[in-house]
């Protein structure tokens, strides 16, 4: 259940983070050699983006009083159940490896609420299942 407030407060910030470089990629897309060394900028930019997030979202959780484990749980079952993902080259991935996420996570001060009783969550599942 707290493991979807994580996801949210720090889906926003990835956003604001990521905001311009998108144009530069297309800037660039007439040199293809430009543009590959965008693309990998982009990229690199991406996980410095997503791990900000990442540290912003605990640290408001961890204001708020918030568990912060089941977020960091989330990116241990990721990686359990992805691995690295499908792009085998660590230079062209646009997020940290969901191992290392986790650990941030867990460097953060244990404790804390759920952000939903076991009610509200049964029915936020009924909500997003809902057609």
């Amino acid at each position: 259940m707290t493991e979807l407030a994580g996801i949210a407060e720090a889906a926003p910030r990835e956003r604001v983070l990521y905001e311009g470089r998108p144009g530069l990629v297309a800037l660039l897309s007439k040199n293809y050699f430009l543009t590959l060394v965008t693309i990998g900028i982009y990229r690199f930019f991406g996980r410095d983006a997503e791990s900000a997030a990442d540290a912003e979202a605990v640290t408001l959780m961890s204001k708020a009083g918030l568990d912060v484990a089941p977020f960091g749980a989330f990116f241990e079952r990721l990686q359990a159940e992805h691995g690295d993902g499908d792009i085998p080259i660590p230079f062209l991935r646009t997020h940290p490896p969901s191992d290392q996420r986790a650990k941030l996570i867990e460097a953060a001060p244990a404790g804390g609420a759920q952000a939903l009783t076991p009610a509200e969550w049964q029915d936020l599942k009924a909500i997003c299942s809902a057609d």
